[in-house]
């Protein structure tokens, strides 16, 4: 636990390197004294940090345990958060395929979970479905159902999170009004107190978008 707490710490204060040792060490020492859930909780932070690291490899291979975990198997809530975080590694990994089967098994399990765990599977499906340059029809479909879902989700700050994605969408699919409309709402919605660097990737995504459409 003492692993775990320091481990988490230094995730916030963007010490990934650390984050990550420490929620191994974390991790060997719950699984040698039989705590299933500070297992699980020690590898959720070790895929985090080798996210954040850009250790992709890593992260893809702690999410995948985190997926197959005892205590993933008895919670189909555990088990869809797992393969989001498996599919957000695989598709920065540039493995696409596996990214949106990840994904695509993160929402059929995510239908009875709270509401912030089904927008994220979303979020992961529609992400890697417009990098693999999928068919408008079926993520316009995804779109429309994450909309639903983002009316549910209490966070301001994830809210602005989903309408990054969905507006995104919007432009890929030719609707530039919409595109524009909903990244603002992220922009006022996202905190840069909270998380500075997602705050400017999302400045500049906007802005990549605008460029693409001709504004």
């Amino acid at each position: 636990l003492e692993h775990l707490l320091v481990a988490e710490r230094a995730w916030y204060d963007r010490d990934w390197a650390t984050a990550g040792e420490l929620a191994t060490r974390a991790a060997a020492s719950a699984l040698q004294s039989g705590q299933p859930a500070r297992h699980w909780q020690a590898l959720y932070v070790q895929t985090q940090s080798a996210l954040n690291d850009g250790n992709h490899a890593d992260a893809i291979h702690f999410a995948e345990q985190l997926a197959s975990h005892p205590l993933a198997a008895s919670s189909p809530t555990l088990r869809a958060q797992a393969l989001s975080l498996s599919a957000t590694a695989h598709r920065a990994g540039d493995e696409l395929s596996m990214a949106l089967v990840h994904a695509g098994q993160a929402v059929e399990l995510a239908q009875d979970a709270p509401p912030i765990v089904l927008a994220d599977a979303l979020t992961c499906l529609i992400s890697a479905a417009l990098e693999a340059g999928r068919p408008t029809a079926e993520t316009d479909r995804l779109c429309r159902r994450l909309e639903d879902v983002s009316l549910h989700v209490e966070s301001g700050h994830a809210r602005g999170m989903l309408y990054w994605t969905l507006g995104t969408a919007a432009f890929r699919s030719g609707n530039v009004a919409k595109g524009m409309e909903l990244h603002e709402r992220a922009l006022e919605l996202l905190s840069p107190q909270r998380d500075l660097r997602q705050w400017l990737r999302l400045n500049r995504s906007a802005a990549n978008c605008r460029l693409d459409a001709g504004i």
